[in-house]
């Protein structure tokens, strides 16, 4: 078993500092280091190039992963999200560009997913003929964390940045980077794996929510609130399949 400390969206704030000397096997920041509506951008940057920094230093220890307010800062950006302004952007752009082999767009321990958004059956569904021949073409066997970094990394990659009606978007669903939360429920709640991601706010919720598939053997724990309701989230996963 590993010992897990999840820090959602970070946005500029440096809560996670007072947290990450918890004694945990393994760190996972599930991504949208910038873009605050409340924080000045120099704080901003500095908080930023900490966690680079404390990356760095226990490289083995600490996961970084994409959120779509990151992957808009970079130079061939997939989206623009809210908080995006230009004249913010050629700083954040250098910042992103020089760290990027730093972050990943999925991370998986055995049988649990830490990511951004997190996927859905509905997703895979939709994209089941793309997702299928990747498969096929790189014999990807039960690790959907080298099957995301390869679409990631090709020209699939789109499907990984669709966005959904309830995001604003064209798409049914969306993909891991901006699923919403209110996308999810029992039936379409992916099977044989826990997930864990952030992008939907639970600020307004008593604690974080968990969602469980109707055959109960897959859920989904929607992360974003601790920092504000002082409910960390450590969790203990089995590190095989």
């Amino acid at each position: 078993m590993k010992k897990v400390l999840i820090i959602p969206d970070v946005h500029g704030r440096d809560y996670w500092k007072s947290h990450v000397e918890e004694s945990v096997d393994a760190i996972v920041f599930l991504g949208d280091l910038f873009d605050s509506f409340t924080i000045d951008r120099k704080t901003q940057i500095k908080n930023f190039e900490d966690i680079i920094s404390f990356k760095k230093t226990y490289s083995d220890k600490v996961t970084l992963l994409y959120g779509n307010h990151d992957l808009h800062y970079l130079k061939d950006a997939p989206t623009r999200g809210s908080g995006w302004t230009a004249d913010f952007a050629p700083v954040a752009n250098v910042l992103m560009e020089d760290n990027k082999h730093l972050f990943k767009p999925l991370h998986q321990i055995g049988k649990t997913l830490f990511s951004h958004a997190g996927i859905s059956e509905d997703w895979l569904f939709a994209n089941s003929y793309t997702i299928q021949n990747v498969l096929e073409k790189f014999e990807i066997e039960e690790n959907l964390e080298e099957l995301v970094n390869i679409l990631f990394n090709s020209s699939y990659a789109d499907i990984l940045f669709q966005i959904g009606r309830l995001r604003g978007g064209s798409c049914a669903v969306g993909g891991p980077f901006w699923a919403d939360a209110r996308e999810y429920n029992e039936t379409n709640i992916l099977s044989g794996y826990d997930q864990y991601v952030g992008h939907t706010s639970g600020k307004n919720n008593p604690s974080s929510k968990i969602i469980r598939n109707k055959n109960e053997n897959g859920s989904i724990v929607f992360c974003d609130c601790w920092d504000f309701k002082n409910i960390k989230q450590i969790v203990e996963v089995r590190d095989e399949f």
